[in-house]
């Protein structure tokens, strides 16, 4: 299983981002939600149009070669006007509906 995530970058660009299940021992126990990173060296592919978490075109897929530090202090913070959040019960009643999620 793939694990896939939302990256917004220094310009708060929302972009959607995914480790194949081939790589994910090498970089899960890396990743911190809400942590900030420097990405580098990662592949960037069509978004899939039956997975989306965006809107954006494209998706960045990190591979055998991706490198990223996490910034042990910054001032950015993540902007959560680009979220909505829904309780668990919202999103529950939508599953397996054929509507997208919100």
């Amino acid at each position: 299983m793939s694990i896939e995530m939302l990256l917004i970058d220094e310009t708060d660009t929302l972009v959607q981002g995914g480790v194949p299940a081939v790589h994910q021992r090498k970089f899960r126990e890396r990743l911190t939600e809400g942590s900030v990173y420097t990405l580098s060296r990662f592949d960037v592919t069509r978004s899939n149009p039956k997975f989306k978490l965006t809107d954006g075109p494209v998706s960045i897929r990190f591979n055998e070669g991706t490198d990223f530090e996490k910034l042990a202090a910054t001032a950015r913070t993540i902007p959560t006007e680009h979220f909505r959040f829904r309780p668990h019960e919202q999103i529950l009643e939508l599953a397996n509906t054929s509507r997208q999620l919100p």
